[in-house]
């Protein structure tokens, strides 16, 4: 299922690309322990780095995806980067999984 907009020409696939390869990069980046209290601690588990290498596998697979055009490759794996990010917040940080990120009201709606 497609939720948000969906690609429609070339610059909004190349902005998908680029998007991926950031999150990809962000996965790599998290395996060094981050900046918040406690992750130097958790990067030192298993867990940790399973989640990161997981987040890092989907975000490339989403960008493969957009580089042939194929949506429904994106939405699957998409599916799978939302099942790393969910599965290590749950391990980790279940109290605040998302930063609030997903609990903002979209921007459209906040300057009305």
């Amino acid at each position: 299922e497609v939720k948000g907009q969906e690609p429609k020409n070339d610059a909004d696939w190349l902005e998908l690309e680029d998007h991926a390869i950031q999150v990809a990069a962000a996965g790599t980046l998290i395996q060094l322990g981050g900046t918040g209290p406690s992750d130097a601690g958790w990067a030192k588990q298993p867990g940790w780095k399973t989640s990161s290498e997981q987040m890092i596998k989907a975000a490339l697979a989403v960008r493969d995806a957009a580089k042939v055009r194929k949506l429904d490759a994106v939405v699957e794996a998409n599916g799978k980067l939302v099942e790393a990010c969910e599965a290590c917040h749950t391990q980790f940080k279940d109290e605040l999984p998302t930063e609030g990120l997903l609990h903002q009201r979209p921007h459209s709606e906040s300057h009305r």
